[in-house]
């Protein structure tokens, strides 16, 4: 089995080349995915996380809000801290637990979605790893035009993640995404021939 990990700051198009490595027989694990249902609701880190952030985090139904519990932890790197250190061992979980059940079910390529790939600690789950890169105007204007964003919050997340630069002297491919979808799916074509 081959387990490739996809890492980028946040709006640099990582979710864009996993739908496209999909169409070429890969698994894709998005680790943001299974950070959310690791605090769904009845789970011990739901509980832990209302306990520590209060019910302002939480929407009517009783499921937390992932946008206004973003808000407090992107502002408050503390609170980040925290948080990252209650999910990330339940991720780290759940991510061998997917690996050994596609081994079992002989999948024979997967693929890792983080930011966090390294900080994590998850890169050692992956054969190769490809960095996903996009200019910092790019970035800024997917994040304002597909995900709604303001300006203060891509600059606070951007400042945040500023430390996954440094991750890109460790991988073995680096993606530019400074153009459209067609030249993004042939850097992979071309990219997964030396695979």
């Amino acid at each position: 089995m081959f387990v490739l990990g996809i890492t980028g700051f946040i709006g640099s198009g990582k979710s864009e080349v996993c739908k496209f490595l999909i169409n070429y027989g890969f698994q894709v694990i998005e680790l943001d995915k299974l950070a959310h249902q690791s605090y769904e609701i009845g789970t011990d880190i739901y509980l832990e996380i209302i306990n520590f952030f209060g019910s302002e985090v939480l929407n009517s139904d009783m499921t937390i809000n992932r946008e206004k519990l973003g808000d407090i932890v992107f502002k408050d790197k503390d609170k980040l801290i925290f948080l990252q250190n209650l999910v990330w061992p339940k991720i780290t979980n759940e991510l061998r637990i997917k690996l050994q059940n596609y081994k079992k079910n002989f999948y024979e390529k997967i693929s890792i979605e983080s930011s966090l790939l390294f900080s994590g600690g998850w890169h050692k789950f992956c054969d190769q790893i490809w960095f996903v890169e996009s200019s910092k105007k790019n970035i800024k204007l997917r994040l304002k035009n597909f995900r709604g964003m303001g300006e203060n919050k891509i600059n606070s997340i951007l400042e945040l993640q500023s430390f996954v630069k440094q991750n890109k002297e460790q991988v073995d491919q680096v993606i530019i995404n400074n153009k459209n979808l067609l030249n993004l799916k042939d850097i992979i074509k071309r990219n997964l021939k030396v695979v």
